[in-house]
Parts: C-alpha cells; sequence; structure tokens
C-alpha cells in the first residue's frame, strides 16, 4: 500500500503501486476493491531520506530467500547485495542462489524427468523442517537448458507455441521426404479439384 495526494485519493478504494507479485495477486484475488489510477510512470525512483540505509533491528525470524541466476527481471547482484545486508540482522536467513533459473523461483526452474519445481520443492520441504532447512537435493536436478529442442518439455512447449515439436524447423532426411512428397499430394489434388470445376462449368 502506498500513500498518494489527498487530490487524488478516493475513500472508497485502497490503493497499491508498482508492478510485481504484490501487486499482481492483490488485483487479482480482490479486483473490485481497487481502483486503476495510473498504467504506467517514468523507470526509476525518486531518492529519500532511506536511501542506501539498511535497517539495524535484528530478528530471529525464518526467512527463505529464494533467486534464479538467469534472473532478467532483478539481476543477480541486487539480490546478493540485499542478502549480504539482510543476513546482519537476521542469523535465521537463508539465501538460495538456483542454477538456469529465471524469474519467479517457483515457477521457473523445472526439473529433468520429474515432476513439479525445484522451487516449490524448497519452500515447502523449509517449511515442514523443524530447523528450516530446505532440502536442496532438487538443485542438482534443475533441467539443463536445451538448445536442441530434444526433451520433452521443450516439445510440448514448442508444439504449444509453433503448433509443432520441432523447435528450429529442422527435420530428418526421411521426415522432411516424406513432408515434401505429402505437400505435393496436396497441391495435385488442388489442382485436379480446380480443373474438374473447370471442365464442369461448360
Amino acid at each position: 500500500m502506498v500513500s498518494i495526494e489527498s487530490s487524488r485519493k478516493n475513500p472508497s478504494c485502497d490503493y497499491v503501486q508498482g508492478l510485481s507479485m504484490n501487486t499482481f495477486a492483490a488485483t487479482h484475488v480482490m479486483p473490485d476493491i481497487y481502483c486503476p489510477i495510473q498504467q504506467q510512470e517514468i523507470l526509476g525512483y525518486p531518492t529519500d531520506q532511506y536511501y542506501r540505509k539498511y535497517p539495524t533491528k535484528k530478528t530471529k525470524l525464518p526467512v527463505l530467500l529464494l533467486h534464479g541466476d538467469m534472473d532478467s527481471s532483478l539481476p543477480v547482484p541486487i539480490a546478493r547485495h540485499f542478502a549480504k545486508q539482510y543476513s546482519l540482522i537476521n542469523s535465521n536467513f537463508t539465501y538460495i542462489e538456483m542454477p538456469r533459473t529465471g524469474h519467479t523461483a517457483t515457477s521457473a526452474a523445472p526439473m529433468t524427468d520429474e515432476e513439479g519445481n525445484c522451487g516449490w520443492n524448497l519452500a515447502v520441504t523449509y517449511m515442514l523442517s523443524p530447523t528450516f532447512e530446505p532440502d536442496r537435493s532438487c538443485l542438482n536436478k534443475i533441467s539443463q537448458i536445451d538448445f536442441a529442442g530434444i526433451t520433452t518439455k521443450s516439445k510440448q512447449a514448442a508444439m504449444q507455441y509453433f503448433g509443432t515439436d520441432d523447435v528450429w524447423g529442422i527435420k530428418k532426411t526421411h521426415e522432411t521426404i516424406a513432408n515434401i512428397a505429402m505437400n505435393i499430394k496436396y497441391t495435385l489434388s488442388i489442382f485436379i479439384s480446380i480443373f474438374i470445376i473447370y471442365l464442369i462449368s461448360f
């Protein structure tokens, strides 16, 4: 929640600002109580008296932070800086940097030949552990980047987005010949149909 100028304040609504998970979740779960007040702003934030100042009050609240090393929305150096600063005031803070994982670690770390997601596994085992120690074994199972498009998940994604399981459009020789033959047959059937229609039209 943020405060805004009184001239823009509508007492019938609460205001949420930002474009990350807190805003998305709030506006999807309770869309009837939020008023759209802006579409976009200039990138960046103004500085204030709290700029580059960090909390000093110590806590022992168990906190788990998962961050993907391929996160393009929030670069790794920012997460590492936060982890360094926050660990100074919280001895129960756990930071895990996940390999080959993008933004939103709980949905961006599929595992090879396994259902589920490593991010969720880490979060659930963390919460279930009496010592708040997550099971990190899934970190070694996060899928390799499949540039060739040969894994089942890559083929499923290709079928979903491209209508074919061939990511690069490169078929094997016998498949290419078969496709050419089918295309020739289909084209000939169209020409024959047109020719027949032309003949019977007289």
